[in-house]
């Protein structure tokens, strides 16, 4: 006020542009085992699992567009509906194909994992979210949900085995 700069102030930052950026997810399994490989890329997902990906640079590709050399090893292809994750600099857009292979070179760096095991590795959120949607969790009698701010020991894990049916265990 005193400098005569009320019109100039506050500075509006630049406004981030935000990236698209299209992946194209593989689905790959045969005999309740499917493929993940570990990101090695350093970036935010970096350490994180992941289905096989190609990125396509403009729009998603539909199962046609997919590469001969995926097409030409499986028995049945279904494409997933479009999940979108927003970072502070990209939009992500992704698909599934979810793809029963017969033969498929894989690489190195890719594991076969039960479909039961998945849990056990870390997916970025816009897999997870795939994953929750595609396996939703069935409550049944035997169902154990423990708050993931407690560390498993050898007691709780007694405690848990000695519970019965609509028994919970409280912290005090």
């Amino acid at each position: 006020f005193n400098e005569d700069r009320i019109l100039e102030l506050p500075v509006k930052s630049k406004k981030i542009i935000k990236q698209n950026r299209y992946f194209n997810f593989l689905v790959l399994s045969n005999q309740g085992k499917i493929l993940i490989q570990q990101r090695i890329e350093k970036d935010i997902w970096q350490h994180l699992f992941q289905f096989p990906l190609i990125e396509s640079k403009n729009q998603l590709l539909t199962k046609e567009e997919l590469p001969k050399e995926v097409i030409n090893h499986v028995s049945c292809i279904n494409e997933s509906r479009v999940y979108y994750q927003l970072l502070t600099h990209r939009k992500i857009h992704a698909k599934f194909f979810e793809i029963e292979y017969i033969d498929f070179n894989t690489s190195k760096d890719c594991i076969f994992v039960e479909l039961a095991e998945l849990n056990k590795y870390g997916f970025p959120k816009i897999i997870k979210d795939y994953l929750s949607e595609k396996y939703p969790m069935v409550e049944m009698d035997d169902n154990i949900l423990i708050n993931a701010s407690f560390l498993p020991n050898e007691v709780l894990v007694e405690m848990i085995k000695s519970l019965e049916k609509n028994q919970a265990i409280f912290k005090d």
